[in-house]
């Protein structure tokens, strides 16, 4: 499972890509277009100031949103050497796994991807020092996705947490409240506090805006239709 990356660097005067397949780029290009768009016309001179500051989101997508497989990632603000803003995507395929399950489980590899992501930010930015340092980038820790209908089954079963017992029901529960959905994460540097954002689907683009504030949510979580 490699990592690739999409979108602006600034030292790039146009779009940047390695390692990710045209099912995922192509649908994820499309929406963050017309989201950038709607956001733009809804903040209008707040835009680029909200933009520059807003912060780096984790994501996991179900299948069925980005091809047929899950996907773990990371979105930053970003701009291209010309000025043109645009924002930075870091992703993997996780395949059939479970993308609600790798989110709760991939803390570290979460934590990890980030700290490379925020060195396309310096004067120094090497594309392919930073293409070499992903691939060194372990994979994710993921869990296999069980059916509900098979979670839900009566059965004894032993775990050291709470958080083992529930782990197989929650995808199946999240997919037949949502269908495909996605999930998004930020964690805020001032406090301890966390910020969720849950979908059907991708975010819908008028809703993007809520992506560019540093204060996540107006809560701890929040769901989009």
């Amino acid at each position: 499972m490699s990592i690739g990356f999409f979108g602006k660097v600034h030292t790039h005067g146009d779009f940047v890509q390695r390692d990710l397949p045209r099912h995922f780029v192509e649908p994820w290009d499309a929406w963050l277009q017309q989201s950038i768009a709607v956001s733009r016309e809804q903040l209008g001179d707040d835009w680029l100031d909200r933009y520059l500051v807003s912060p780096v989101w984790r994501f996991a997508l179900a299948p069925g949103i980005c091809g047929e497989e899950a996907w773990l990632g990371l979105l930053m603000p970003s701009v291209d050497r010309v000025g043109r803003y645009f924002p930075l995507t870091l992703a993997t395929s996780i395949g059939d796994r479970s993308a609600m399950a790798a989110f709760l489980l991939a803390d570290e590899w979460y934590r990890q991807a980030a700290s490379l992501l925020v060195t396309a930010l310096d004067d120094g930015f090497d594309l392919e020092v930073f293409h070499d340092r992903l691939r060194q980038l372990s994979p994710p820790p993921t869990e296999h996705r069980e059916p509900l209908a098979d979670a839900l089954a009566l059965r004894r079963q032993a775990a050291t947490d709470w958080r083992g017992l529930l782990m197989p029901l929650l995808p199946g529960l999240l997919d037949r409240a949502y269908g495909p959905a996605s999930l998004w994460g930020m964690e805020r540097m001032d406090t301890p506090e966390r910020s969720l954002v849950i979908a059907r689907g991708l975010p819908p683009p008028g809703d993007f805006s809520l992506l560019l504030d540093t204060q996540g949510t107006d809560g701890r979580w929040k769901h989009l239709h």
